[in-house]
């Protein structure tokens, strides 16, 4: 059996951005979008042998709205994409069902705009309607241990609607967005 662990990210304040477990295959992933000192505790509840920790930076990969990513490899967790201010943007993962994962959506100043888990049985996905121009992150997390998946990112453009106009909205668990002038 391995040793439960439990990982802590804090910032140069000891401020905690981020945290994982206590669980036997503890792994942390975070966006960092600022320069800076930053600090990982890691904790062993049931006290037992020690563990390692390592730290390392892996640049997000890039991959362009309207694209789809296959077969991801389990070392890549963080990309990127170039969003429009009132772009609707629909992001999901896929995966084995036996796996768990989460998806976060985060803006170019470090911001959280959503983070989901288990839209589609354990896969994530999120719709969001883009607030500014600029570079965006994703992070793929896990609750479960990781593995391959396959991230797909659209652009669902709003329906036209008129002031006064009235029209259907689709049935329950989905979000439909409209726009006017």
């Amino acid at each position: 059996d391995r040793e439960e662990v439990a990982l802590r990210l804090l910032d140069a304040e000891g401020n905690l951005l981020a945290s994982f477990g206590p669980g036997p295959t503890a792994q942390l992933v975070f966006t960092l979008t600022q320069d800076g000192a930053y600090a990982i505790e890691a904790e062993t509840p049931g006290g037992g042998a020690p563990v390692a920790v390592s730290a390392q930076v892996v640049p997000p990969r890039l991959i362009d709205l309207g694209d789809t990513v296959a077969n991801v490899d389990l070392g890549v967790n963080g990309w990127r994409f170039d969003g429009e201010r009132g772009q609707y943007v629909v992001l999901s993962v896929t995966t084995d069902p036996t796996l768990d994962a989460t998806l976060r959506l985060i803006d170019d100043a470090g911001n959280e705009l959503e983070l989901n888990d288990d839209f589609d049985g354990r896969n994530p996905r999120i719709e969001q309607l883009l607030p500014e121009d600029g570079p965006y992150f994703l992070e793929v997390g896990w609750l479960s241990p990781p593995g391959p998946y396959t991230l797909a990112t659209t652009v669902d453009p709003p329906a036209p609607i008129a002031l006064g106009d009235t029209v259907q909205h689709a049935p329950a668990g989905s979000r439909d967005v409209w726009q006017f002038d």
